[in-house]
């Protein structure tokens, strides 16, 4: 933090050293700001932490893939945890569902960073913390992390990443012309929600932490790469199982 400061107050410093500090300065504010007022509740993050782990036992028991699980054992944990997952609800409800999705889905990230905007220049004009808007739009965009954090990663880029990626005869959209009006416009939103939310992402489970062994934050822990790797398992799992629709769609079309 310290050396940041002493960055920007050098003379000697060039515009890019400049921007780079001006941006981790900006980074750690808006960050320290969420952390500051963090309410998030243990039982809360709990229940987030049992819903992510049933994310990853949805792709771990896909019914795509039944000569993994030819027993009736894994049916039951399955019909439990379907209907809250988006790969389960993408491909049984189909088209209303996507468009709903995708577009709630973006609106969602570009209202997160029109807020973030809005705090870090209220933040650098007026330092008033208290102010009722900061405060309120501060607590939004700390929920929108914690979210991002636990169970937001895996629906999200599911749904952006099969607007990016289109199939003939998609079974999410109905459409057999890729690239081609509705389909193309669905691309550059996905294109643009995928831009957004790595950049989100990667930022909140790079910086999101508080390693204070005394904090009273739920998901206060020591610093480790434990959250990077839960991030990539969460990029890779839904974009594999986007890409593989044609011999995953035999299940719910059958």
């Amino acid at each position: 933090m310290f050396s940041i400061l002493k960055q920007l107050k050098n003379p000697n410093s060039s515009w890019y050293d400049r921007i780079e500090a001006k941006f981790k300065l900006s980074l750690y504010n808006i960050i320290h700001a969420i952390l500051q007022s963090q309410l998030t509740s243990p039982y809360l993050y709990y229940a987030l932490i049992i819903i992510e782990a049933g994310q990853f036992l949805w792709f771990a028991i896909h019914p795509g893939y039944p000569f993994l699980w030819t027993g009736g054992l894994s049916n039951y944990p399955r019909d439990v945890i379907k209907y809250v997952q988006a790969d389960f609800l993408l491909r049984e409800q189909g088209e209303s569902f996507f468009y709903a999705f995708l577009y709630t889905a973006f609106g969602l990230q570009i209202l997160v960073l029109i807020f973030i905007i809005i705090i870090l220049l209220r933040l650098e004009r007026s330092k008033k913390r208290g102010s009722t808007l900061v405060f309120y739009l501060v607590r939004f965009v700390g929920l929108y992390a914690i979210l991002l954090k636990t169970v937001g990663p895996i629906p999200l880029f599911q749904i952006f990443f099969s607007a990016v990626i289109c199939h003939e005869n998609d079974i999410f959209t109905n459409t057999s012309n890729c690239y081609q009006g509705i389909s193309f416009i669905n691309a550059i939103v996905g294109v643009l929600g995928l831009i957004i939310l790595f950049f989100f992402s990667f930022f909140t489970h790079l910086l999101f932490i508080d390693p204070n062994p005394s904090s009273n934050i739920p998901f206060a822990a020591p610093l480790s790469n434990i959250d990077i790797y839960k991030l990539a398992l969460k990029i890779i799992l839904p974009l594999y199982f986007v890409i593989d629709q044609s011999v995953i769609s035999c299940i719910f079309l059958s």
